[in-house]
């Protein structure tokens, strides 16, 4: 083989990758949709819509993405496997329905009486 058809082959093998793999990132990269109700917190008792939180770094995902495609997208695969939605409050992962017993509890527990 020539090394102009290693150089040929070279190019066309990363374009098929870089587009493929941008495909893939495209479609199923995307978040998951939040659950409809309210959640309260059992660590702050906070009522509130979920915030989504994303591990790990962007500048770290956009450098590995930069230096090679292998690096980036296996950092890219750890970072969304271990996102997760949390209280927007404390971040806290310990979360109930709003419409649960305990939250019921944690709500009656922190009603403020008159003095």
């Amino acid at each position: 083989m020539s090394e102009n058809a290693v150089l040929t082959f070279g190019v066309i093998f990363t374009a098929i990758a870089a587009i493929g793999g941008g495909w893939w990132l495209w479609r199923w990269s995307g978040r998951p949709s939040a659950p409809d109700p309210k959640w309260t917190c059992l660590r702050c008792g906070a009522v509130d819509d979920l915030a989504y939180y994303d591990a790990g770094s962007t500048l770290v995902e956009i450098f590995l993405w930069c230096i090679a495609l292998l690096p980036g997208f296996l950092y890219h695969l750890w970072r969304r496997s271990n996102s997760y939605y949390a209280c927007p409050t404390c971040g806290s992962k310990d979360l109930v329905p709003e419409d649960s017993p305990r939250a019921k509890q944690i709500a009656e527990a922190t009603v403020q009486r008159p003095l």
